[in-house]
């Protein structure tokens, strides 16, 4: 009995099934382009937020570091007052300001150049990486014929001779575990390609989730570390002022 023809149907199984992969990488990566906007988007708006908090920290301390009261007043010589915290007060405030104005500028830095420079690189990777996969599809179509090419060669010798029955037995088998390695390269093609694909995208978006997350830590440091300081010596204040 002549046994069904295998071509037509391990071509168009291959074929259904890079045309699924594909759309799936494009959809990865459609996924990520999202995610960096994101990031670039928030990072903008941070920036902005930072800048006129900072800005505004700077305004507020200013117009009280230049009361009448102060013109004259020496902190040395009265270092455990009221009027003395309250000085240490306005002048932190206005480093705070400083501090996230700079702040300001890591956000804008994290917008403007680093989620830029990873977006136009992961297109670049992206267009590499289709490339490649375009190649390695034409391998696995070509490898599929030449499969089904060997199979009808054997199976005309077995028409011809049924003492090459053997023969066609022995290389059915061995198509059968052909083609249970094409499909294995089919399963593993996606992560090869996914990895082509990503190249140092997620390490490039760790590097800039971290900038971020470590920027604010530094500013909240700093801001404990002062107010603890102002803590301790509002609780040494202490009434110094002679009548």
């Amino acid at each position: 009995m002549q046994p069904p023809p295998r071509q037509v149907k391990l071509t168009q199984e291959v074929k259904v099934h890079l045309a699924e992969q594909f759309s799936s990488l494009q959809n990865k990566q459609q996924r990520e382009q999202e995610l960096l906007e994101d990031i670039r988007s928030y990072s903008k708006q941070r920036s902005a937020i930072e800048r006129e908090y900072g800005q505004a920290l700077q305004r507020l301390a200013s117009q009280f570091q230049k009361r009448e009261w102060q013109r004259g007043w020496s902190v040395t010589n009265d270092s455990r007052s009221i009027f003395a915290a309250w000085k240490s007060m306005m002048d932190g405030t206005t480093s705070l300001g400083h501090a996230r104005v700079a702040a300001s500028e890591t956000y804008r830095t994290v917008s403007t150049e680093a989620v830029k420079t990873s977006r136009l690189s992961k297109e670049h990777l992206f267009k590499k990486g289709m490339e490649q996969l375009l190649n390695i599809q034409a391998e696995l179509q070509e490898t599929v014929k030449e499969v089904s090419k060997t199979k009808k060669h054997y199976i005309h010798i077995e028409r011809a001779n049924e003492v090459t029955k053997e023969k066609a037995a022995d290389v059915d088998a061995r198509l059968r575990k052909s083609d249970h390695g094409i499909f294995h390269t089919k399963a593993s093609l996606q992560k090869l390609s996914a990895k082509v694909l990503d190249g140092d995208l997620y390490e490039r978006l760790r590097d800039q989730l971290t900038l971020i997350n470590k920027t604010e830590l530094e500013v909240c440091q700093s801001t404990q570390e002062f107010f603890q300081i102002l803590y301790d010596e509002s609780a040494k204040v202490m009434n110094t002022t002679t009548v």
